[in-house]
């Protein structure tokens, strides 16, 4: 038996139909089809009604012959009130217009391929425009999008740390209002990310809708690149050109600073496609700028890349730790981390518990907090655990007992101790807890000792003593954390590596202990 019948065209006639799924001879079928009256030679010809045995659903489908084979085109599902024989006749009538033979009542091309075809096509002609409009993104746009997305770094996995996102805050939006309201949080992993503080914006986009671009002159030190109409070119036409007209408004530090944020903008759009079929060369490759013969005084940081202090200075530097010591807790200890190690400020305030190995005799800095971005170890020297030992016993003090549940060597007297009593763990363990600076305590000391007093130069004179005291280039780079010896070379005194003792931690750190005179009991 043919498991077809016949119904109007009707909608009541739909509703009507039974459950008869056996056929004459006696099967089950699973599903039963249902032509409609009245469809042979006209604009309906081939609508059928196809009805499941299991489901009960009710579909719209066109019968039709392709060459030798009778294919079928799904319609719709019947749904009272919502589609009926009307819209199923009205979606064959708009078919019949796109795909059916003119001359007749059959159909031109297969309907279910030439729909497929036509969505696939409407699909890449989308993605054709959204890739022009992805082309002409602006400076600013880039910039925008870049900051959205955490502000990964071009060269390597992550995203930049709090000290490099700050600075690029900087040259990207500048000291505008807007800057009031953006926070920088960092992770335990070292990376960092923007929080929006404004009451009305929850977003980086929100927070530029309130305070938008305020081009200045073409010739002006605007405040940012937000803020220049450098913002607005195209990035897939920024040239070097260009870029150095805008860079030659600022001092050759700062130039360095936009080259570098911009390349970073410029390798992110390269990553996501936004510069075209044939982009331009990255424009700030190979870009040169020009320093000044003479250092100016408001070059902070280059007046003091090649000063050391002398074996004197080391001894009052130390004197004066401990005068404020109790003063500013674990400050003191830090600064003589740094002068007897040679770790960078970001580096040893970073350092938690769980880095220091006692039975090793050893200090492992994870990759996440080096500047090479590798890990890094550091020998517990007899000096080095004597400033261990003395912060050990300052966390033991009574009104700085809430220390011992911060998992960090130093950490900041200004944290909110009433975290630790609702157990805010995540808050605990976060940079929130960690020492974020120095600046009050070394401006104070330099006051009393006559002589500036700077994390730099209190790592160049770790380096200066390596340099002097160390045989071997690869132990000069170990100890110290630099990736060559020509970074020594070149910008600590520019002196050639002396060769007359055997290198290693201890040496220093016995250097190191008959300047500072310190009783080798107490050590």
């Amino acid at each position: 038996m043919k498991n077809k019948r016949e119904i109007k065209q009707l909608d009541s006639a739909i509703e009507k139909i039974s459950n008869d799924f056996i056929g004459e001879d006696g099967k089950v079928r699973n599903e039963v089809r249902y032509a409609f009256a009245g469809t042979k030679n006209t604009p309906y010809q081939g609508l059928k009604l196809k009805y499941y045995r299991n489901s009960k659903a009710k579909i719209f489908v066109i019968q039709y012959k392709g060459g030798k084979k009778t294919l079928s085109h799904t319609l719709g599902i019947y749904n009272p009130g919502r589609y009926g024989i009307s819209d199923a006749q009205k979606e064959i009538v708009k078919l019949r217009e796109k795909y059916g033979n003119p001359k007749n009542y059959s159909w031109a091309v297969n309907i279910t391929t030439a729909i497929e075809l036509k969505k696939l096509q409407d699909k890449e002609y989308l993605a054709e425009q959204l890739l022009k409009q992805a082309e002409n993104k602006s400076l600013n746009e880039v910039l925008e999008a870049w900051l959205m997305d955490g502000s990964p770094k071009s060269k390597r996995k992550g995203k930049l740390t709090s000290s490099s996102l700050k600075s690029a805050l900087t040259q990207l939006l500048g000291k505008h209002e807007r800057r009031n309201y953006i926070r920088i949080e960092e992770k335990l992993n070292g990376e960092s990310e923007i929080v929006i503080t404004h009451p009305k914006a929850k977003t980086l986009t929100e927070l530029l809708e309130i305070f938008p671009s305020e081009t200045a002159e073409i010739n002006s030190n605007s405040r940012s690149i937000y803020d220049n109409p450098i913002g607005r070119y195209k990035i897939k036409d920024l040239t070097r050109t260009r870029l150095k007209d805008y860079m030659r408004l600022y001092s050759p530090g700062v130039q360095r600073n936009v080259a570098s944020v911009v390349s970073q903008l410029w390798n992110y759009a390269q990553y996501h496609e936004w510069l075209g079929a044939s982009p331009l060369p990255n424009p700030t490759i190979n870009i040169r700028i020009n320093m000044p013969d003479k250092v100016s005084d408001k070059n902070y940081m280059a007046q003091y890349s090649k000063q050391f202090y002398t074996d004197e200075q080391i001894q009052i530097i130390w004197d004066l730790c401990d005068k404020f010591r109790d003063e500013y807790p674990f400050q003191t200890q830090l600064i003589k981390l740094i002068l007897i190690t040679g770790l960078r400020f970001q580096e040893a305030s970073k350092i938690t518990t769980s880095m220091i190995d006692h039975k090793l005799n050893q200090i492992t800095l994870f990759g996440t907090i080096t500047k090479q971005r590798k890990n890094r170890v550091i020998s517990i020297t007899p000096l080095l655990q004597n400033v261990l030992d003395d912060i050990y016993s300052q966390k033991e003090e009574k009104h700085l007992e809430w220390s011992l549940f911060v998992d960090w060597i130093f950490p900041s007297n200004r944290f909110d101790k009433k975290d630790i009593r609702k157990n805010s763990a995540e808050k605990i363990r976060s940079h929130a807890s960690r020492l974020k600076g120095i600046t009050q305590l070394l401006d104070k000391m330099s006051l009393l000792c006559g002589f500036k007093i700077v994390g730099k130069v209190l790592r160049n004179t770790y380096q200066t003593k390596a340099n002097d005291l160390i045989d071997k280039d690869w132990d000069v780079i170990q100890i110290t954390g630099h990736a060559d010896t020509k970074v020594l070379q070149d910008n600590y005194l520019s002196r050639k590596l002396t060769k007359t003792v055997v290198a290693n931690a201890d040496m220093l750190s016995n250097h190191y202990e008959n300047i500072i005179k310190l009783p080798k009991k107490s050590v």
